[in-house]
């Protein structure tokens, strides 16, 4: 996609800025790759696909986005490309039995998540559907059976994300 490099920039520079900055899934990979991370394209586990326990490694116990969050936080998930090395420098926050870089931060204020905690099972449905070794139905009703704590776990960790966006906002004293 002819977008993808002005969309680094734009990411490394938020890095450098200190601008509070959340990355989803393409997003995480494209923040690992602007701060010199690796993302494998088809990575070898293969598709990640259903609601991943994620959990949590030391050091997000004083990280100011995920610090306390449930754990395992139940990740939607329903990725193949996946980063392979972090960038140098990042914190490596979370990880799940198939993927280990499930979270990190780059510097003090940007975070990639490789799971999807804004989907809705409508949604992640109809993402099993476009995949033909996905069991649709199956991962679907994972889904539907931990729904409610998928989205109390995603409005938790979005509530956060607002709360450091509104502090990086206010006037220096």
């Amino acid at each position: 996609a002819p977008w993808l490099p002005a969309v680094r920039r734009l990411l490394a520079r938020s890095v450098e800025e200190a601008v509070p900055t959340l990355r989803i899934c393409l997003g995480a990979q494209l923040l690992a790759v602007a701060c010199g991370g690796r993302v494998a394209v088809a990575a070898a586990p293969g598709r990640e696909s259903g609601v991943v326990d994620v959990r949590w490694r030391p050091e997000a116990a004083s990280d100011p986005l995920v610090g306390g969050l449930a754990d395992p936080f139940p990740g939607p998930s329903m990725h193949a490309d996946a980063v392979v090395e972090l960038p140098p420098g990042s914190t490596w926050l979370a990880s799940s039995v198939m993927y280990p870089h499930q979270v990190f931060r780059v510097g003090v204020a940007a975070w990639g998540v490789q799971f999807h905690p804004e989907v809705s099972l409508a949604t992640f449905a109809g993402w099993a559907r476009e995949h033909p070794e996905v069991d649709t139905p199956a991962v679907s009703a994972e889904f539907a059976r931990r729904d409610a704590d998928v989205a109390a776990a995603g409005r938790q960790l979005a509530k956060r994300f607002a709360e450091l966006v509104v502090i990086a906002q206010a006037p220096s004293r």
